[in-house]
């Protein structure tokens, strides 16, 4: 039996393949048929940017956006700057969020 650094850096000692989490990422997509690399890239951006608390999606374009400290991101691909609260225009805190339940 094999001790757990005995086995070559970047593969899997359990199914004695390639480990892929372990190589660049250039690295891995090359290994992939082109449609197939290029699916690989995207689907690793989008998990990427899920795991980021401040990232956001323009409501309306669908691209990830940085939102800022005040509720609000400026979409990098069509400029549309919104409220991260209630994704309408930019307001500058004109609104305030409204209670759920009965007033």
């Amino acid at each position: 039996m094999q001790d757990a650094h005995s086995h070559r850096a970047g593969s899997d000692p359990a199914v004695g393949r390639p480990n892929v989490a372990a190589r660049p990422p250039q690295r891995v997509a090359g290994l992939l048929a082109p449609e197939a690399g290029t699916r690989w890239e995207r689907l690793e951006l989008e998990r990427g940017l899920a795991r980021m608390a401040d990232v956001v999606h323009c409501p309306r374009c669908s691209a990830p956006c940085i939102e800022d400290a005040d509720n609000c991101a400026q979409c990098p691909a069509c400029f549309f700057a919104f409220c991260t609260l209630c994704n309408d225009a930019w307001h500058a805190r004109s609104v305030q969020a409204r209670p759920s339940g009965p007033v």
